[in-house]
């Protein structure tokens, strides 16, 4: 019998327990497939940033924003969802986007630390 398991990090355990609905197999692949391919997208919005490509910043909140319902953070999906939206409608340009996102980033890179430490106890937990 498989020993019981609860998410322990900051993250919203309840919508976790919901998504993966016990298949601790598909949520550890999932927060390893986070893990590896997320810093490349901070590095995507973070060059955009640097070039002033509101466009570009914009893709990449597109792109990740569901991505953070799958590890926990619902409100950061909401926020990058808040921010593509108001840049794609011209509610903001480029100086008033750009605190936000990188706000987003500082977020994202908490997220990161948060779900690599759930990953490696998830990890051990299953490897009992």
């Amino acid at each position: 019998m498989e020993k019981e398991y609860s998410f322990k990090t900051a993250l919203d355990s309840s919508v976790l327990e919901d998504f993966y609905e016990g298949d601790l197999g598909y949520a550890l692949s999932m927060f390893e497939l986070f893990n590896e391919q997320i810093p490349l997208e901070i590095s995507t919005l973070q060059e955009a940033l640097s070039k002033g490509d509101l466009e570009g910043c914009r893709r990449v909140l597109h792109k990740i924003k569901p991505n953070f319902v799958m590890v926990g953070n619902s409100p950061l999906s909401e926020f990058c969802t808040k921010i593509e939206r108001d840049i794609k409608v011209g509610l903001i340009n480029f100086d008033q986007a750009k605190p936000e996102i990188e706000s987003i980033i500082e977020e994202i890179q908490e997220t990161l630390i948060l779900l690599k430490e759930e990953t490696a106890q998830l990890k051990q937990h299953l490897n009992q």
